[in-house]
C-alpha cells in the first residue's frame, strides 16, 4: 500500500490495465458508466473528508472501470463504410486515398499504409474510411508519404494464426487499426494524383532525415552490417535477414534490436550537451531536448518502447522545473497510461508488455540486489577496481530485467535462454558502442561526408 501511495501513477495504471484485460465480461455500457460515476463520487467524498483508504480503494476501482470502458470502445464494431468490408471479393478493387505513414522498402518489395476515402468496384464508387495496407513487388514504383494515390488490386483480409503459437498477422495489424491488404501487381495499377499532403513535420523533417540516414548507411556500410545498424539506430529492420534476428533471439538478446531507452538517452545527452555548449538556459534547454526527442520518436515510427522512453525522459527533464522529484515507477505508470489511452490494444502486444516489464524489473529488483552487494562495491571502489564494478552493475541491471520478463519470454517465444545474462554482458556494451559511433557517424557525415565515411568504416568493423 505504501508503494502505491508513493507512486500515484501505479495506483491508476494497474487497475486501468486490469479493467482492459477483463473487458470481455458482458456488462452493459450503462452499468459500466454508472459504476464509474458512483466510484468517482465516492473518491471525491473520501478525498474531501480525508478518508485515505476509502479514497484509494474507490479511485483504484474507478480507474478499473475507465480501462474497461476504453477498451470496450476500442472494440466497437467498425463503421459501415470501413474499407475492410469490401475485402475478399472475387473482383479487382480500386481505392483512392493518401499515404499516411512512411513507406517501407525491403529489396524489391514495398509496403505503405493508405488512409482510404473512396473505393470503386465494377465502376461503382462508394464512400469508404479506415486504413489499408498497400503492398507491391515492383521496385520501379515510386511513392512516398503524403502522396494521394489510386491503386487497383485484390483486397484481402490479413491472415490469422493457423496453428497454436503461430504469428497472428491479423491481430498485429489490428493494433495499428489496419484490417485489410491491397496487393498491387504492377506499376500500371498505381497512379499518384498529387503529392505533399499530411504533416509538415513528417514531410519536411522526418522523411528527409530518415532518407539521409538510410541512404548514407546503405552507401557507406551496406549489406547486413548496414541493415543491422539501420535497425539499431532508427528501427528500420526491413533488410535484416531472418537468420540474424533468430540468432539474437536464441541467445536472449533480441531486445537490443528494439529502439528504446538507450537510444533516447543518447539523443537526450547529445542535445543537452549542445544546449550547454551554446549556453542555453532552462526552460529553453529543456524545451530543445524535448523537441528533439519528439522528432526522434517520429523518426523511429512512434514505437511503444520509444514513446515510453520519451515520456519518461520528459518527466525527468520537467520535474526540476516544477520543483518535483521524478521516480522511475511513477514515470513508467504515466507513460503506460498515455500510450494505452491513445491505443488500448497495445496492452496485448508482446513488445509493449516486455518493454514495460523490463523497466519495472530494473526499478524493483536492481536496487535491492545492489544494496546487498554494497559492501563489496565499497571494497572494490577502494581497491580501484572500477571496471569490475561496472561489469557487476551491468550484470545486476541485466539480471533484474531478465527476471521480470522471464515468464513472458517463455510464454511468447517458448524458450528460456539460460546464457542470456552472460550474453547481455557482452552484447549490451558492444551495442552501446555501436549506437554511439553510429549516431556520431551520421552527424559527422551530414556536416562533412568524407569524415563520416571514415567513421563508417569503424562502425562496420
Amino acid at each position: 500500500m505504501s508503494l502505491l501511495q508513493r507512486q500515484p501513477a501505479l495506483t491508476a495504471v494497474l487497475p486501468f490495465a486490469m479493467g482492459m484485460s477483463i473487458a470481455t465480461i458482458k456488462i452493459a455500457h450503462v452499468v459500466g458508466w454508472l459504476c464509474l460515476l458512483t466510484l468517482m463520487l465516492i473518491s471525491v467524498i473520501g478525498y474531501c473528508l480525508s478518508w485515505q483508504k476509502r479514497f484509494l480503494l474507490a479511485s483504484s476501482l474507478a480507474w478499473l472501470f475507465v480501462g474497461f470502458l476504453i477498451l470496450r470502445q476500442a472494440r466497437q464494431p467498425l463503421p459501415g463504410d470501413e474499407i475492410s468490408y469490401f475485402a475478399d471479393l472475387p473482383v479487382l478493387v480500386t481505392l483512392e486515398g493518401t499515404i499516411c505513414r512512411p513507406v517501407d522498402h525491403q529489396g524489391d518489395k514495398w509496403s505503405a499504409v493508405v488512409s482510404v476515402d473512396s473505393v470503386w468496384i465494377r465502376e461503382h464508387r462508394y464512400e469508404a474510411s479506415g486504413y489499408c495496407c498497400l503492398k507491391g513487388y515492383d521496385p520501379a514504383v515510386f511513392i512516398d508519404y503524403g502522396d494521394r494515390i489510386v491503386a487497383r488490386g485484390f483486397l484481402r483480409s490479413p491472415n490469422e494464426a493457423r496453428n497454436p503459437g503461430e504469428f497472428n498477422y491479423r491481430k498485429y495489424l489490428a493494433v495499428e487499426k489496419i484490417h485489410s491488404i491491397l496487393t498491387v501487381s504492377s506499376r500500371h495499377d498505381l497512379i499518384v494524383l498529387s503529392r505533399h499532403h499530411g504533416s509538415r513535420l513528417i514531410l519536411w523533417g522526418v522523411i528527409p532525415v530518415r532518407k539521409f540516414i538510410i541512404g548514407f548507411i546503405d552507401h557507406e556500410i551496406g549489406g547486413q552490417p548496414g541493415a543491422l545498424l539501420k535497425g539499431l539506430l532508427i528501427g528500420a529492420r526491413e533488410d535484416l535477414d531472418d537468420y540474424i534476428k533468430n540468432a539474437f533471439a536464441k541467445v536472449g538478446v533480441i531486445h537490443v534490436l528494439a529502439v528504446s531507452g538507450l537510444h533516447v538517452g543518447f539523443i537526450a545527452a547529445l542535445l543537452w550537451g549542445f544546449a550547454g555548449f551554446v549556453r542555453l538556459r532552462d526552460p529553453w534547454r529543456t524545451l530543445l531536448v524535448l523537441l528533439g526527442l519528439v522528432f526522434y520518436a517520429h523518426l523511429t515510427g512512434l514505437k511503444p518502447a520509444v514513446v515510453r522512453s520519451v515520456i519518461m525522459a520528459a518527466i525527468v527533464l520537467c520535474a526540476p522545473l516544477l520543483q518535483r522529484k521524478s521516480q522511475i515507477l511513477n514515470s513508467l505508470g504515466i507513460a503506460a497510461l498515455i500510450i494505452l489511452t491513445l491505443n488500448p490494444l497495445q496492452l496485448f502486444e508482446p513488445g509493449f508488455q516486455l518493454s514495460f516489464l523490463a523497466v519495472a524489473g530494473i526499478a524493483l529488483f536492481s536496487k535491492r540486489i545492489m544494496d546487498l552487494l554494497q559492501p563489496h562495491f565499497i571494497r572494490w571502489r577502494e581497491k580501484g577496481k572500477g571496471i569490475f564494478l561496472s561489469i557487476v552493475t551491468l550484470a545486476v541491471v541485466s539480471t533484474a530485467a531478465q527476471l521480470a520478463t522471464l515468464p513472458l519470454t517463455a510464454h511468447y517465444f517458448n524458450r528460456v535462454p539460460l546464457y542470456a545474462m552472460i550474453a547481455n554482458l557482452i552484447v549490451i556494451p558492444v551495442v552501446s558502442l555501436i549506437v554511439t559511433l553510429g549516431f556520431s557517424t551520421l552527424i559527422v557525415g551530414a556536416l562533412w561526408h568524407s569524415a563520416g565515411a571514415v567513421l563508417a568504416n569503424l562502425v562496420w568493423l
